[in-house]
């Protein structure tokens, strides 16, 4: 359950089957989140990715790897802005999100996998 409930162990979870979802059948099935990066060890990679947005609105949210209920979550436009003292998930940030009744909301569904083998 902590890997579904903890945020940088889902983004290395969705990141994993992105990759083994790349060709085939499956080809975008987990193409689910924005850009994702986990601080400070994908640093390099959000340099890059800041860079290619360089011209855009370059808006990135901050998110503690450890916390709940919004505690802690920034949002920055610069990479002067980002700190990486603790484990965060840089995501890009949605500019216009989908709303319910004017409200950002975020959709939880736990499904229990009864069997692997076949999995189709």
């Amino acid at each position: 359950a902590r890997h579904l409930t903890r945020k940088d162990l889902l983004a290395r979870a969705i990141q994993r089957f992105q990759g083994l979802c790349q060709r085939g059948k499956f080809e975008g099935f987990f193409d689910i989140t924005p850009e994702t990066f986990l601080l400070p060890q994908d640093y390099a990679k959000l340099v890059q990715a800041f860079r290619r947005k360089l011209g855009e609105r370059n808006l990135w949210i901050l998110k503690p790897a450890s916390s709940s209920r919004g505690r802690g979550i920034t949002v920055v436009e610069s990479l002067e802005d980002v700190t990486y003292d603790q484990l965060v998930v840089a995501q890009s940030y949605i500019p216009r999100p989908m709303c319910l009744g004017g409200h950002k909301f975020d959709l939880r569904l736990y499904v229990l996998v009864t069997s692997f083998n076949p999995l189709e």
